[in-house]
């Protein structure tokens, strides 16, 4: 399977716009060693940047999701020159409530207070000028519903077949012909069946700026995802804040 790098100075992909509905997870295989603000997946305005920040010092680059002045940071860093995979759930249209994943384990939770964006998405910066990823990006998603983590544990290394429920984006990044000129190859292909294309922007398309043959973590098909069932013993009234004893 391919991968897509991407040099770090001013390419980027742009893709089509669509709403961003309330509740919403935004799904990303990364590679990196930089050590500075990145954008992987961004919509908007000063709206949503989910990416990798660069606060922190000495430990730089923990994901982010939020704008400026309101941000959810995760508790560990990526930039490590590993493979890994990258998750962000939002549910609610009050509080905006976050919880970030790192190779599907929960590494920060809180809440950003953002609007709708009416931009376009872009993949690898900060609307195409500036926070330009430096690594390899694969296997980008956008949900309209809120995955729990057990189904973004089931599913960080696999490929997601057809007929995927509130799949609304997905990027599997298989194009090109590794270690050759894929000049012609410019776009990025939406697997979703919903059309939302990218556009490469800024790419060599050879050399490292280019399509590559990796192992990014991803092999095989996912299975179906099914949730487990509860059965409450007890018919009592249970009110917020209450503790469930299964």
């Amino acid at each position: 399977a391919n991968v897509l790098t991407f040099k770090g100075g001013d390419d980027y992909i742009v893709l089509p716009h669509f709403s961003r509905p309330d509740f919403m997870t935004i799904e990303a295989r990364i590679k990196t060693t930089a050590a500075a603000l990145q954008s992987i997946v961004f919509w908007g305005g000063e709206e949503i940047r989910f990416g990798l920040s660069n606060t922190g010092a000495p430990t730089y680059n923990e994901i982010q999701y939020g704008s400026a002045g309101s941000v959810v940071t995760s508790s560990s860093a990526v930039n490590d020159g590993q493979w890994h995979h990258i998750a962000v759930v939002r549910a609610g249209s009050g509080l905006n409530n976050i919880t970030i994943y790192i190779d599907g384990i929960k590494a920060g939770t809180g809440t950003s207070t953002i609007s709708v964006s009416t931009s376009s998405l872009t993949i690898g910066s900060w609307a195409g000028w500036a926070e330009f990823f430096n690594g390899q990006i694969d296997e980008v998603r956008i949900w309209n519903r809120a995955l729990c983590g057990g189904e973004i544990a089931q599913n960080k290394g696999c490929e997601l077949g057809s007929g995927q429920t509130g799949l609304k984006a997905y990027y599997k990044f298989n194009q090109g012909n590794s270690g050759t000129s894929n000049a012609g190859i410019t776009s990025l292909t939406d697997a979703s069946g919903n059309n939302f294309n990218g556009t490469l922007t800024n790419f060599d398309l050879t050399g490292n700026d280019n399509w590559m043959a990796a192992s990014s973590g991803v092999s095989g098909n996912c299975s179906s995802f099914t949730t487990s069932a509860v059965t409450a013993s007890s018919k009592s009234p249970v009110t917020v804040g209450d503790a469930l004893n299964l």
